[in-house]
Formats: C-alpha cells, structure tokens, sequence
C-alpha cells in the first residue's frame, strides 16, 4: 500500500513539472513572436475594418457583420439627395453600399494626416472608402494610389469607383469617381464632398484616372 502511495505522488510530481514547463515554453514563444497579433485583421482583402453591405428591408438596422439594413423610404431619400448633386435621375443612384457610406461621411473636415470623423485628408478618405465598400487595401498617399492603378487617359472611360487624380508637376489630390463627371473627395476648403470634374479648378488640374486591382467592375 506505501509503495502504491509513493508512485502516485512521484506521478502526480512528473505531471504537475510538465506542465509546469509547458506554460514557460508556450510563453517564451509568444514573446518571440509578438507580431502575430499586428497582423490580425477584421474583413476580407486584409481590410482594417468591416466590409459594408447594405440591403432594403422593413425596419432599419446595422448588424455586426457589416450589413446595413434600410427602408425603401430611407433607399429614396438617400438616392433623391445624391441625384440631385451629382445631375442624374434618381434610379441610377443604386449602389447603395458606396452612397451609405459617402452620406455617413459628407461634410467630415479636411484634416491633412488626419483618417477619422474628426478630420480627414482626401488620400486617407480613398483609402477608407476602398476598405469599408470595396473590401480593397489602398495604400496611404496620393501618390502612391496613383502609381498603384491602372492608368485611364480619357475622362468617358471612368466608372463608379475608380480613382481621379490632381496636380500639375506631381499628384496632390485624389477621389473617387461617382457619376456624369462627378466624384466624392476630402477637400481642403469643405472637407468631405462631391465636385464635378468640369469646374475650371478641377478641370485645368486633372492629372488622369486610375483603376485598382480587384476594384469592382
């Protein structure tokens, strides 16, 4: 019976040393690799942020995963506001996902550095608006999104989503592409709004447009 005894507790000492030495070990490694965590992301394409869906339904409502739910009254309201600005008929406002998302955001300040409802600056509105409603990882500057596209020279080959660019001597300004000439930018004089391709300042500095890669057709 002692002998009985003295095994169990030599046992229980060998498994209670392992395990012991288990938790050290575990520990050790994830110390060594802290950049696990960093490279955690929420969403599809590497995105920072939830994927925005919105879908009409009977009562509105915002979900975890992303979907937004609104009523076909809010649906007409959201499309009589944009067709207004942008001169079309309010039928081919019907990208409900990009026109939620500009409606959330019209009017946020221009911030230059800024990539938050406080204050924005027009590359990291591009940015924001590729992850939330395209699902696609932009990234950070003017410049940099516009030698990440695909060039388009001719003003009647841009659609929804591309990106148009501004400057003389090198890329200073960049939006997003909407409609009938139209486009949603951060500008620095109204913060979050949409501009026509045709006013003179616009005009005399448009540097070209660009297709990103995997950017919905």
């Amino acid at each position: 019976m002692g002998k009985n005894v003295s095994r169990a507790l030599i046992l229980c000492i060998i498994l209670l040393t392992a395990c012991h030495s288990t938790r050290h070990t575990t520990a050790a490694h994830v110390q060594k690799n802290p950049h696990f965590i960093d490279q955690m992301t929420i969403g599809g394409k590497g995105s920072n942020s939830i994927h925005m869906r919105v879908i009409e339904g009977t009562h509105p409502k915002r979900e975890e995963d992303g979907t937004i739910v609104i009523t076909k009254k809010e649906r007409k309201e959201l499309q009589d506001k944009f067709a207004d600005k942008v001169g079309v008929r309010d039928k081919k406002i019907n990208n409900l996902t990009l026109y939620t998302f500009i409606d959330k955001w019209y009017g946020t300040p221009y911030k230059l550095g800024g990539t938050d409802s406080t204050g924005i600056d027009c590359s990291a509105f591009a940015q924001r608006l590729y992850a939330d409603v395209f699902g696609i990882d932009l990234v950070r500057t003017s410049y940099e999104q516009f030698d990440q596209c695909k060039r388009i020279k001719e003003r009647n080959h841009l659609h929804e989503g591309n990106l148009v660019f501004f400057g003389r001597k090198h890329i200073t300004h960049v939006g997003v592409y909407l409609t009938n000439g139209h486009f949603v930018h951060a500008s620095t004089s109204e913060g979050v709004m949409i501009s026509s391709l045709d006013e003179p300042y616009w005009q005399s500095n448009y540097a070209g447009g660009g297709s990103v890669v995997g950017e919905e057709e």
